[in-house]
Formats: structure tokens, C-alpha cells, sequence
């Protein structure tokens, strides 16, 4: 064992790049993750194309919101028009995860054309 202190920082975990707030519900992005062990803190909702403050999302552990529930059906009433964001932080007692994939899963559409880009940020627990 490493007698070296072990740093962890805050980093991106996974992201998906081409959300779309107005596609036909109920659709899962998946959000690929690169550790394999770690968890989850914020979901970070940007590059935002247009107001989509009606749209609702979860982001779970599995497709049809499935397998843990990292973050319970979220209105994203903050995003009110083109290039707003959304920092949400996730439950404070989230499990350590250790699957390869996290899916947003758009369950309320935004009513209009919009898209955004999608982050997950938290630790690596390995």
C-alpha cells in the first residue's frame, strides 16, 4: 500500500453532447463513463439552444429509468432561454457506482426546439 495521500478532485465523468429537450418521450442519452469506480455529485446542463424550462429529466443507472436513481425526474425550470445552465446537484448520499454508463432520461418535453450538452460531474473512487 502507497503511503502516498490520495487526491480526489472534482471531475467530469461522463457527457453527451447532442440532447435533445424536444424529442419524443420518454427517450434515455446515454452518457458514457471512463472510471470504474466513482460517484456522482452535479448534472450540469449547458450550451443550451433555446428556452426549455418545461423539459423534465432523471438520470439513472440503466435505460427506461432503471437500475439506481442518481437523480429523481427534475423539472429544468432555469432554463429559460438560449445559453442558460443548469448546475444540479445530485442527492447527497449517492451509492459508489461502478457501471460504464449513465443515462439522462428526458421523461417531459420542452414544448419547443432545443438542445444542450450534458455533464455529469463527481469522483473517482478507485
Amino acid at each position: 500500500m502507497s503511503t502516498e495521500p490520495r487526491w480526489y478532485a472534482l471531475k467530469v465523468l461522463a457527457e453527451n453532447q447532442s440532447i435533445d429537450l424536444n424529442a419524443g418521450v420518454p427517450v434515455d442519452y446515454s452518457l458514457l463513463v471512463s472510471d470504474s469506480q466513482y460517484m456522482p455529485k452535479y448534472l450540469f446542463i449547458h450550451q443550451v439552444s433555446a428556452a426549455a424550462a418545461s423539459a423534465v429529466v432523471g438520470l439513472y443507472t440503466a435505460t427506461g429509468g432503471g437500475g439506481t436513481t442518481i437523480l429523481a425526474p427534475t423539472t429544468l425550470t432555469g432554463l429559460t432561454g438560449a445559453n442558460k445552465c443548469a448546475l444540479i446537484d445530485l442527492a447527497p448520499f449517492v451509492d459508489q457506482l461502478s457501471g460504464s454508463t449513465m443515462y439522462l432520461r428526458l421523461t417531459t418535453a420542452a414544448g419547443s426546439a432545443a438542445t444542450c450538452h450534458a455533464a455529469v460531474y463527481g469522483f473517482n473512487c478507485e
